[in-house]
């Protein structure tokens, strides 16, 4: 006899029910779960053993099969017991519907805080749209989904219109925002806010390290964030500029702080007085004169500085001199004129001021010592 090939299974079987797989009933999915079951128990033709309580043995056993490969064996053992699948399921429907409860009170809480939630000034774009997205996600599998076009309006609706108020009515006139998705439009606000974070660099207002966090202990027990750390060039009232470095970024904090102790670390020479403090910087020059205020501390109004752009001092003397120099500071240029060590230097009088190309360059440093440790 010659090999015999099995004949093909009947058309449409492997669609039948056998190929339905049962939902896994967990603590917090039970409207979702009995959902399910509904249509896989209508798909085996036993759903009216539950629904009208029709008395059929071969039923009954299917239905009741069915139910044990979707409910955990600890509720197995609990309900197991019962003679009939229409008990079993009301039995599962009674216990879950504390659980029930406790899935809408965690919605409300939810769409509560969908509703509330506002963007800082000092967070970033990733950083609120994870939350946002925490919040839906969080929101989907308790069974309530929150579309995206509901999502995109609130990210747009939440930023500080402050900082992005341009770019929100761009995209709210160029886009349907019906039909854009969550991600388009965070990755354009995310561009956008590099492309601040740049100009701001470029423009020396804050060299900031983002990368740098931790948090700070006052004397009360209290703690505040540290989001970053950075550079600040302040101008004097002489018109002098000088960098603060190694500043932490605090944005809890209503004041700026400077440390006495820090000041001192990094070559400053400082006089207390009575009530007066006079600060002065390696060089000896002035940075602040500051008088003690009824609460015992020293307050001082600090003006940010700018880098002078050389494109628009172009003509005077001295920044020109000051490029052709290497951008060395005011301070020689005004000690080799005095000295007459380069022909056609002009006379300077300019304070210690820095430009954009200075910045850029990281030209600022510290003086080489005069002798080597090594």
């Amino acid at each position: 006899m010659g090999d015999t090939t099995p004949p093909p299974p009947p058309k449409g079987k492997e669609n039948g029910p056998s190929s339905v797989h049962c939902p896994m009933l967990t603590a917090m999915n039970y409207t979702v779960w009995a959902m399910r079951m509904k249509v896989v128990l209508r798909v085996h033709k036993v759903w009216d053993t539950i629904n009208s309580g029709v008395p059929d043995e071969d039923k009954n056993d299917m239905a009741m099969a069915l139910l044990f490969q979707s409910i955990p064996e600890t509720l197995i053992m609990q309900i197991g017991d019962q003679e009939t699948v229409k008990a079993m399921w009301d039995s599962i429907k009674t216990r879950h519907l504390g659980a029930e409860r406790v899935r809408e009170a965690r919605l409300q809480t939810l769409s509560v805080e969908f509703d509330n939630i506002k963007m800082n000034e000092s967070n970033s774009i990733d950083n609120f749209a994870g939350k946002l997205s925490s919040i839906a996600s969080k929101s989907a599998s308790l069974g309530e989904v929150i579309d995206e076009a509901r999502l995109v309006k609130k990210f747009l609706k939440s930023l500080p219109r402050s900082k992005y108020n341009q770019m929100v009515d761009s995209l709210q006139q160029v886009l349907d925002l019906n039909k854009t998705g969550f991600e388009d439009v965070v990755g354009r606000l995310r561009a956008y806010e590099e492309r601040i974070r740049e100009e701001k660099l470029q423009g020396g207002d804050q060299e900031l390290n983002e990368n740098i966090t931790g948090r700070v202990k006052f004397g009360d027990g209290s703690f505040v964030q540290i989001k970053g750390k950075g550079s600040i060039l302040f101008q004097g009232k002489s018109g002098d500029q000088d960098f603060l470095t190694e500043i932490y970024y605090i944005p809890e904090l209503k004041n700026n702080i400077i440390s006495i102790g820090q000041a001192t670390e990094s070559g400053c020479d400082i006089w207390m007085k009575h009530d007066l403090l006079t600060m002065y910087d390696e060089n000896g020059r002035l940075l602040m004169k500051v008088k003690r205020s009824e609460n015992r501390l020293f307050k001082i109004r600090m003006k940010i500085g700018a880098p002078v752009c050389l494109q628009s001092k172009i003509e005077d003397d001295a920044w020109r001199w000051h490029t052709r120099l290497g951008h060395i500071n005011f301070e020689l240029m005004k000690s080799m004129a005095k000295k007459d060590l380069v022909r056609g230097l002009p006379h300077v009088e300019h304070g210690n001021q820095l430009c954009e190309s200075c910045l850029v360059g990281k030209q600022t440093r510290c003086s080489f010592p005069a002798t080597s440790s090594f």
